[in-house]
């Protein structure tokens, strides 16, 4: 049977035939796959730049994506440097065709050259590419600064310096050269470096700055000048204040200790066990404890291997907070999936090779009460056994790659009561009273 619509012929539409009907699946669809932008991602707290090699010169929609870092930054920012880093993309890609074709320079790295430092000729696009982009991220942060005044004519006095010499040397090649320069070459450098030396008057031409330019004037003979050259005057030192901005006494850029090499670092001698030793025993109890298999104690060995390997196997009592700060410091990079960990490399190499977070990193909680809960409780462990000092009340810093955890808040008693009296008004919790509470 045809069952026909009757619409009213006065009744006019407002939709347009090309108009898309979202449904409430396909409009959370959207709301979950929306980017930062183009060029754009976003792993936990950090922007990273994202593009692709094109398909003429090894990349393609199934490649790999090369991922540079922009940090914890504001939104705005990121995307301006995102859209900085794609304006260099096009010249970069044409760079990398020219030399996949031969075209290079004699002075540029082919795929030979980079596959004699270790990387695979099928994958050195791919490496130049990011060390190319994470350069030119590092020029737009950290642009070169304007020259001092003073600077600026040392500038020009190298540069007529360079000429100099650069005349000499065409000579002694036999090619094509300025024969007034040349002949006179000592003279006119003498004379050169004078006149920028009378007008800087208390700044002094270093002589090993002078002799490195001057080197090729060596064969030139020796013509004396009328007027010697003045004795290079020391620079005057400037009265600083203490606190002031000139002389800082604390500065951020100095090492601190948990960014040492752990593994090397000088400590005391103890007599005590390694923490090899106490931490196997750690896991045995723990397995004891256990009536059947546990994956979590595969889990915690896993991960306490993974602190001793970057911080190292020493007497139980000579690890401090510096050495769970360090740990923490290592493996902020840590890949959150196993499968993004090679099972050839070390965990220092799979560490440094995320460095440009192409993989997840791990979250807040699941470094704290995860993986560095296991390590403090097999450093502890074996106070009753071996007599030694642990490690408490330390005030340790996590990275802001870690992922902030999501606070979820539990309904109260009256939400729950609504909910039911709800369902039951509407007949899915027919055999419930409407009077029911909860416990």
């Amino acid at each position: 049977m045809n069952v026909s619509r009757i619409v009213s012929p006065d009744v006019q539409s407002d939709v347009s035939p090309d108009a898309e009907i979202i449904s409430a699946k396909n409009r959370n669809r959207k709301l979950k796959t929306r980017s930062s932008g183009l060029y754009l991602v976003r792993s936990g707290g950090t922007y990273l730049f994202q593009i692709r090699l094109p398909k003429r010169i090894g990349g393609g929609a199934g490649s790999r994506p090369i991922r540079v870092s922009l940090g914890a930054l504001p939104h705005q920012q990121a995307r301006e440097l995102a859209n900085a880093l794609g304006a260099l993309a096009p010249t970069l890609f044409r760079e990398i065709e020219k030399r996949m074709a031969g075209k290079q320079g004699p002075n540029s790295k082919t795929s030979k050259d980079l596959g004699d430092e270790g990387v695979a000729d099928d994958d050195w696009p791919f490496d130049f590419a990011s060390v190319f982009l994470k350069a030119a991220l590092y020029d737009i942060v950290q642009p070169p600064r304007a020259p001092t005044p003073a600077e600026a004519e040392g500038h020009e006095m190298m540069r007529g310096l360079v000429r100099i010499g650069r005349e000499v040397s065409a000579k002694q090649a036999g090619q094509p050269h300025d024969e007034m320069i040349a002949d006179h070459a000592e003279l006119l450098a003498a004379g050169h470096v004078a006149k920028y030396q009378a007008a800087a008057s208390p700044i002094s031409i270093s002589e090993e700055l002078y002799t490195s330019v001057s080197a090729p004037l060596a064969s030139v003979p020796h013509q004396p000048s009328s007027a010697p050259l003045p004795e290079p005057t020391p620079l005057p030192q400037p009265d600083v204040e203490p606190g002031s901005k000139d002389k800082r006494l604390i500065s951020a850029d100095v090492p601190a200790a948990f960014q040492l090499d752990r593994r090397t670092v000088e400590r005391p001698a103890s007599s005590k066990p390694l923490f090899s030793h106490v931490a196997s025993n750690y896991l045995a109890k723990r397995k004891s404890s256990k009536s059947e298999e546990n994956k979590d104690i595969g889990i915690a060995e896993t991960r306490l291997n993974l602190f001793a390997e970057p911080i190292g196997d020493h007497p139980i009592d000579t690890y401090t907070a510096t050495d769970l700060q360090a740990f923490i410091d290592l493996i902020k990079y840590w890949p959150k999936d196993a499968k993004c960990r090679p099972a050839h490399l070390t965990a220092r190499e799979i560490i440094a090779s995320n460095e440009d977070c192409r993989f997840e990193t791990l979250a807040r909680k699941t470094l704290e009460e995860g993986y560095l809960a296991v390590v403090k409780a097999a450093l502890n462990s074996g106070q009753v056994d071996h007599d030694y000092r642990p490690i408490a009340n330390a005030k340790l810093f996590y990275p802001d790659l870690a992922r902030p955890p999501v606070h979820t808040q539990p309904l109260g008693n009256a939400k729950i009561e609504k909910v039911f009296q709800t369902g039951v008004a509407s007949g899915m919790f027919g055999l419930l009273p409407v009077s029911w509470t909860p416990s």
